[in-house]
């Protein structure tokens, strides 16, 4: 159960999973999404404009920022700053897809429960290798690339894919 009112700061999910979310009971739900193509722009702008103490708590690390749930500035603020910002309001049975690396964030209407998961589907493990120096060290789980490869290979040979 969410409570009224409340948001979820700007941020990427675990690992750079995708996340799927389904609203389902009671008030809306608000999102705001970067493209992930913008997410370069974000990142220059959250470094010229994030208050110094607050990187220096994170190290300086711009990312550690980001996946710690730290960014609580307005769509608006990323939009006068030239970044596009997506919005989709989320009514009952209704889903919201984020994809791999996507800057989010949103707030509740009104007291409502949703459910949410991170998942990967089969272009995950081709992103999240391309993507690995800037996440290494940082990443909530230990991936076993090699695992994952040998898995979704012997589901190919088999036909279950």
């Amino acid at each position: 159960m969410e409570t009224m009112k409340s948001f979820f700061s700007w941020h990427v999910e675990d690992s750079v999973l995708l996340s799927v979310s389904c609203l389902q009971t009671v008030a809306s739900k608000y999102w705001f999404f970067v493209p992930r193509s913008e997410l370069p722009l974000m990142v220059r702008v959250l470094e010229e404009n994030k208050d110094a103490d607050v990187l220096q708590a994170a190290g300086g690390y711009k990312w550690t920022v980001i996946e710690k749930k730290a960014t609580s500035w307005s769509a608006a603020f990323f939009l006068a700053h030239g970044i596009r910002v997506g919005f989709h309001a989320m009514e009952v049975r209704d889903y919201a897809v984020t994809g791999y690396g996507v800057p989010h964030s949103g707030f509740n209407g009104g007291r409502n429960m949703a459910s949410a998961v991170n998942l990967a589907c089969t272009g995950w493990p081709s992103y999240s290798i391309e993507h690995t120096s800037q996440w290494r060290g940082s990443l909530a789980i230990l991936i076993p690339f090699e695992k994952l490869l040998v898995l979704a290979a012997m589901k190919l040979v088999d036909g279950e894919w």
